[in-house]
């Protein structure tokens, strides 16, 4: 039987830790082909060896593609120090295909949900009263509001198995949000995303002397538009294999 919980925003969301390494830069500008993401199998993408460190998360963005938003996936560090290479079945994967996608209950939402902003103006929340609460089913966070404000640093509480954030309108105003080991991924879906300042969105694989799943994932779906002056990097990393006692 699933549970279904209302909780306080503030119970889930709470600071987070700065910015970490950079690399691996990829550009969204021409659209790969629409695939359906790769399912993970012992033989590609599953666990890591007894000496390699894990695979990132993958990286799926449908919709608008657009070059204010850039992705970086890096693998884990293995045991002589040097970085995993990424698995082609985790490599990115772009389309341009939203058609699944059904945003008709937040469009028609006169709800807004604010994130860690101290102060937002009169005419971005015009009309909407601020929702506090939020919906979780066995472990899966549900934010959904016609908007969506999310500033500064955040990290979601460790007990969530994965978050899902769905608005007619997801503002991100120089965010880095974190996503820890223990949840399996991040989906982001809008109708229109605006971007202030410069924005990262980081998940990382756990450390471990076992053998590593890859990291928690990435799904970002804008249906119709990108806006802003700022930018956008969807980052996924490797958990790094350790010895024993480490």
């Amino acid at each position: 039987m699933k549970t279904r919980v209302v909780t306080a925003l503030i119970a889930l969301i709470v600071g987070g830790c700065g910015p970490g390494v950079r690399d691996s830069t990829q550009t969204l500008q021409e659209p790969k082909p629409t695939v359906e993401p790769p399912i993970r199998s012992e033989a590609t993408d599953g666990p890591s060896s007894l000496v390699d460190g894990g695979q990132p998360g993958l990286v799926v963005i449908n919709g608008v593609l657009d070059e204010r938003i850039k992705v970086e996936q890096k693998g884990g560090r293995n045991l002589d120090g040097t970085d995993t290479p990424v698995s082609d079945a985790l490599k990115a994967v772009f389309s341009t295909d939203t058609s699944r996608l059904d945003l008709s209950d937040v469009v028609a939402s006169r709800n807004y949900i604010n994130i860690g902003c101290e102060t937002l103006s009169g005419a971005e929340t015009a009309n909407l009263s601020e929702q506090t609460s939020a919906e979780s089913r066995d472990r899966v966070l549900y934010l959904n509001a016609k908007k969506i404000f999310i500033c500064g640093s955040r990290m979601f509480n460790k007990s969530l198995h994965f978050v899902n954030l769905k608005g007619d309108e997801i503002v991100l105003k120089a965010v880095t949000l974190t996503i820890e080991p223990v949840t399996t991924g991040l989906s982001l879906s809008a109708r229109r995303l605006i971007l202030e300042g410069e924005n990262l969105i980081e998940t990382r694989g756990p450390r471990s002397s076992e053998p590593l799943e890859p990291g928690p994932s990435l799904h970002l779906n804008v249906t119709e538009e990108i806006q802003g002056e700022g930018t956008l990097i969807l980052r996924t990393i490797g958990g790094d294999r350790v010895t024993e006692n480490r």
